[in-house]
């Protein structure tokens, strides 16, 4: 059990480092949260679960264009 919050905390860590160094830090930067999951090699469910986290936790902001 242990291993798998492990394993979540540390995706969780590469996600936003990527999304740091993609947006240069920018908090006004737009950018596909798929995108940054397929540059790590994550699914479209561990992206989605990952940035519903980090949303909740109030680490990002999700934008809704549509």
């Amino acid at each position: 059990m242990e291993e798998i919050l492990i394993k979540k905390r540390e995706e969780r860590f590469r996600f936003l480092k990527e999304l740091y160094l993609v947006t240069d830090g920018n908090t006004n930067s737009l950018i596909s949260a798929f995108k940054i999951g397929e540059k790590l090699k994550l699914d479209k469910d561990k992206t989605s679960n990952i940035v519903q986290y980090l949303s909740n936790e109030k680490l990002i902001e999700m934008a809704d264009l549509g």
